[in-house]
């Protein structure tokens, strides 16, 4: 068979199958069966079916055979639009869990009445390191019991079936337990008590006190406060820095404001109101940590009394003004 009738073959037998479609579809419409003899084919005109083909996109059929994409593109597009047979189903990445959790939050985790992030929903929130019982989920979300018959929902990216908290102190190489040190009111600090010499490293050793063996000082005290608070004192001289010349060296240098007035976080110096006069003659530094109404002040010490003891005081205006004759350094 030549190519030229092998072709006008193939192109006869697609739209016999298009003959055969529209002809179910105008047999439904009209119950008339239309005449699809082999002569009655040859002679109708191919444009003929055209006209049958429906306007809307949603009534083409999509199950036409098709011979030639390139021809047939409509049909190839509505079956590319077609739903697939088989959907894939979405995998769900929400861990799971065994019963006993803890809360892996550092700053807390919320509690919920209901499985989702709601205003007025919050029911608890939960500490880190909270020992949580698992009994039902949802998704991210984990229904559990965190109390004797108290039951909320947590988001499961923050809960972990290992203790935070043991983790932690395993891993921790340094932490600010080894750092800074620890006072407690009345309890004595020698030279070598370990606050004594976590200060001492903190300023540098600043007066000396560990070199010559003294007990934590007031002056080494208050270095180390204001410390905490990012100030580093700059001092115009090197020696003769005994508490109660602070405000007379830096009036005298014009290094710091000296007041009257008392202020939280500045200074307070006291040269008179001890028992002898040498006392008075070396005064006391203390570190000012609130004030009052009518002038009252709270204060934090060291070596009140000795051995480098650590105090905190309230003090009436009379006693820091006319018993100690206080001055105010402001280091801000």
């Amino acid at each position: 068979m030549s190519p030229f009738r092998k072709t006008i073959g193939v192109t006869k037998a697609v739209f016999v199958d298009l003959f055969e479609v529209f002809a179910s579809k105008k047999t439904l419409k009209t119950g008339v069966i239309p005449d699809f003899s082999e002569e009655s084919r040859l002679l109708s005109p191919i444009s003929k079916p055209v006209k049958d083909i429906p306007d809307s996109e949603d009534d083409i059929p999509v199950n036409l055979p098709v011979a030639n994409d390139s021809v047939f593109r409509t049909v190839a597009d509505a079956q590319s639009s077609a739903p697939a047979e088989t959907e894939k189903t979405e995998t769900d990445t929400s861990p799971s869990f065994s019963k006993k959790l803890y809360v892996n939050s550092e700053i807390g985790l919320r509690a919920r009445a209901t499985p989702k992030i709601a205003e007025g929903n919050i029911l608890d929130i939960l500490p880190f390191g909270a020992e949580i019982f698992l009994s039902s989920q949802d998704g991210k979300w984990l229904y559990v019991e965190y109390g004797p018959d108290k039951y909320g929902w947590v988001s499961s990216y923050y809960v972990t079936e290992n203790n935070p908290k043991t983790e932690s102190a395993e891993e921790a190489v340094q932490d600010t337990q080894n750092i800074f040190p620890k006072f407690m009111i009345g309890a004595a600090n020698p030279a070598n008590g370990e606050n004594t010499i976590k200060v001492r490293i903190l300023i540098k050793d600043e007066f000396s006190g560990g070199r010559d063996g003294f007990c934590l000082q007031c002056t080494e005290y208050v270095a180390y406060k204001l410390q905490c608070f990012g100030i580093r004192i700059k001092w115009p001289v090197k020696s003769g820095r005994d508490g109660g010349r602070w405000a007379e060296i830096f009036k005298t240098y014009d290094t710091y404001p000296v007041m009257e007035e008392p202020k939280a976080g500045s200074a307070v110096v006291f040269t008179s109101g001890f028992k002898t006069a040498e006392a008075n003659a070396l005064g006391h530094v203390a570190f000012v940590e609130k004030v009052y109404k009518n002038g009252v002040i709270r204060i934090s010490e060291a070596n009140w009394p000795t051995p480098g003891k650590y105090n905190e005081r309230i003090l009436s205006s009379a006693e820091w003004r006319d018993k100690y004759k206080g001055k105010f350094i402001i280091f801000t």
